[in-house]
């Protein structure tokens, strides 16, 4: 079995920077309020804002998920470590 190192301090510093991308993508409001007229214009003014929308949401997804990701790695590493300090003693 191959050892695999974890730079903990690294990855929490990573953690957070992504949890703080995440609360500044939440602030962001890429939703249009309203919109007059008609056209080919308006139309694709719509499907642009709902499009946004989705990728709004999409990128929010991949950040919780990342996260989740890193956190479950750096609670996987930290338990290894403590059940090998454990056997040592």
């Amino acid at each position: 079995m191959s050892e695999i190192k974890i730079n903990t301090e690294k990855l929490e510093e990573k953690i957070q920077k992504l949890r703080d991308l995440a609360q500044k993508c939440e602030g962001i409001d890429v939703d249009q309020e309203s919109v007059e007229g008609s056209g080919e214009s308006i139309a694709m003014v719509t499907a642009i804002d709902k499009e946004y929308s989705a990728v709004k949401e999409g990128f929010r997804t991949l950040l919780e998920n990342s996260i989740s990701f890193f956190e479950n790695v750096r609670n996987s590493a930290a338990e290894a470590d403590n059940k090998a300090a454990d056997k040592l003693k």
